[in-house]
């Protein structure tokens, strides 16, 4: 998925002049279903790195900029440390986020508390569960993701997130006209969905291509 999404997320990103950055692997685990915790490390290690840096947006692979003219400094409000789109139809639930599509806030006065706490929260489970193949955590009474750790966070404090909701909740994610994701529904074999997510790229690829300027 990420070969298919990078040329079309990495052509925005030079096109406004941001940064881009993939990574391939599991930052902490051993399984394969791991990676998916790769964010709060990557968005940690980022901000470490770089005290330049002021935002990130954090896309999952199965995600890809549709809208190259939309840029990304709309969104910023440095009022608050995330802003995401609603991770579901419940109005006003100040920490009900889709972490798929994730803008952080690096010069946050909180952002490293948060991403500590993220990791801990994470770290902390059951090594024998953590270790276990994909289906039996699924299975365990410790099956909880990273974006329900982090929702749980936001629970406990709130005013740290600003959620785009009700008419809003696609305005950069999920089938929205700037950022879409492909999310996985019900069994749908992966060969499936990645070729479904070329289609998409294929379509932002061909939409966002430059018109011709024929001087005469």
């Amino acid at each position: 998925m990420l070969d298919a999404t990078e040329p079309v997320n990495r052509a925005y990103a030079s096109q406004h002049g941001y940064g881009y950055v993939r990574w391939d692997g599991i930052k902490n685990g051993t399984q394969p279903w791991q990676a998916t915790f790769n964010r709060i490390y990557l968005i940690r290690e980022r901000i470490s790195a770089d005290p330049q840096c002021e935002w990130l947006i954090y896309i999952d692979a199965d995600a890809v900029v549709y809208d190259f003219g939309q840029k990304l400094e709309p969104f910023l409000d440095p009022a608050y440390l995330l802003i995401a789109c609603a991770g579901g139809p419940r109005p006003d639930n100040y920490w009900d986020l889709n972490a798929g599509v994730l803008f952080f806030n690096a010069r946050h006065a909180r952002a490293l508390e948060v991403l500590q706490a993220w990791a801990g929260d994470y770290e902390s489970r059951d090594p024998e569960v953590l270790n276990a193949s994909s289906d039996l955590f699924a299975k365990s009474a410790y099956c909880v993701d990273d974006q329900e750790m982090l929702q749980n966070y936001l629970r406990k404090n709130p005013g740290l997130a600003k959620i785009y909701q009700g008419s809003e909740t696609a305005a950069f994610n999920y089938g929205g006209p700037f950022i879409r994701q492909l999310l996985r529904k019900g069994h749908v074999p992966l060969e499936e969905r990645t070729a479904q997510l070329r289609a998409l790229c294929e379509e932002s690829t061909t939409r966002n291509r430059p018109v011709p300027v024929f001087i005469p």
